[in-house]
């Protein structure tokens, strides 16, 4: 079926919504939302009023079927914040907007990307904060070149890769554009047709940053860290996607993971550097519990019945005197520590973040021990009674 059969649930001068009649009863602000940030956008990069239109927004579960069609597909109703459903949408309709169909064509395809995150960073503010704004930097950039012996020389490289391309996260594209944005002070139109030097401004924007987000600070070992900011820090910058087999063989693929994976242990998880949801939480609980600081540790969940997998999400809460901070080091766009009024505020952000596995919200009350399979910890899950959302 063409989404354009598709009932018109909404439309403006701006936005046309196609999809089921399901449950959204909040369509309305979201086509209104939608609508101020195209508005912002257009004033963001200066593109004036002379536009189509037009603009096709898919709701539903079909899939795209033509070039103006944008496909989100989600339930309004299940969000309290719909900022990164809008982002997706909001990015397809900068390069619609901008003509960039094809953005191997603009003189570096980097500045395509850069833009479109740097807008949409600047629109909705995900990494608005210093904090956020500097975990993002570790995990993308310092990570990323951990142990190269020539850094530059390897991100100028990693630029011509398309895979590294498709990669959907602000990643160097991004502080690329903002170095040349906020510090050489070029405007969007001279960063998107000026054929640069890559070389030249991944040194410029690689020692800026690194001075500015006190990168030399960062604990080098484990035994050093005494704060969950540290610890996050070291996390950001040591560990990578893995887990352990139940062979006791540690892969870096997370290939046929609900056959093979197993809990780690402490000891395997620090030697290893293993980057999960589960044992990653495990081994942040476990510093916590070290350190006497409350946290509770939660699982968003669902199963997947055309997979036939437990799709899951594990995360970390903790308390620092009368607020509650969320402690998120695998979900790479939403990194950080973030304080918050309290639990609930956490598990929401966490629903709406992992909308599509979140119809059920576990709190672990125990250290998941090591040696557990896939359905061992769904077991032990599942076994928990459901997070209530009441005043704390």
């Amino acid at each position: 079926m063409k989404v354009t059969n598709l009932p018109i649930l909404c439309q403006n001068a701006d936005f046309i919504i196609y999809g089921e009649k399901e449950d959204n009863s909040k369509i309305e602000k979201i086509l209104d939302d939608l609508t101020r940030d195209r508005k912002s956008v257009d004033k963001i990069l200066n593109l004036g009023d002379n536009y189509q239109p037009f603009n096709l927004v898919l709701l539903g579960k079909y899939k795209k079927e033509e070039p103006a069609t944008y496909f989100a597909g989600w339930n309004t109703d299940n969000f309290e914040d719909s900022s990164w459903v809008r982002c997706y949408v909001i990015q397809s309709y900068i390069y619609w907007r901008t003509g960039w169909k094809n953005r191997d064509e603009a003189p570096n395809w980097w500045t395509c990307e850069g833009i479109k995150w740097y807008v949409s960073n600047k629109l909705y503010g995900f990494y608005k904060s210093y904090d956020l704004l500097r975990n993002n930097y570790i995990v993308n950039i310092i990570k990323e070149s951990n142990g190269k012996p020539d850094v530059v020389e390897y991100f100028n490289n990693l630029l011509i890769e398309k895979e590294y391309r498709n990669y959907e996260k602000p990643k160097l594209d991004f502080f690329m554009v903002k170095y040349l944005h906020e510090i050489e002070k070029l405007d969007f139109d001279t960063i998107l047709n000026t054929e640069f030097d890559t070389k030249e401004i991944i040194t410029k924007m690689y020692h800026y940053y690194n001075d500015y987000f006190e990168i030399s600070k960062i604990p080098q070992s484990f035994g050093e860290i005494n704060t969950p900011e540290q610890l996050l820090d070291y996390i950001n910058v040591n560990f990578r996607l893995g887990y352990m087999k139940k062979s006791g063989e540690c892969t870096r693929s997370y290939e046929s993971m609900h056959t093979h994976y197993r809990t780690a242990t402490m000891e395997e998880i620090e030697k290893n550097k293993i980057l999960n949801c589960c044992d990653t939480n495990r081994f942040i609980k476990h510093f916590l519990d070290e350190h006497q600081i409350e946290n509770k540790q939660f699982c968003v969940y669902k199963f997947n019945t055309e997979k036939n997998e437990w799709m899951s999400h594990f995360f970390t809460a903790f308390k620092r005197g009368n607020a509650w901070y969320s402690f998120e080091a695998t979900n790479f766009l939403n990194n950080g520590i973030v304080k918050y009024f309290n639990l609930n505020q956490i598990v929401q952000m966490q629903k709406d973040m992992f909308w599509g596995m979140n119809e059920h919200v576990k709190c672990i009350d125990v250290l998941i021990p090591a040696g557990l399979s896939m359905g061992e910890v769904q077991n032990l899950v599942e076994g928990k009674e459901e997070y209530k959302m009441t005043k704390n």
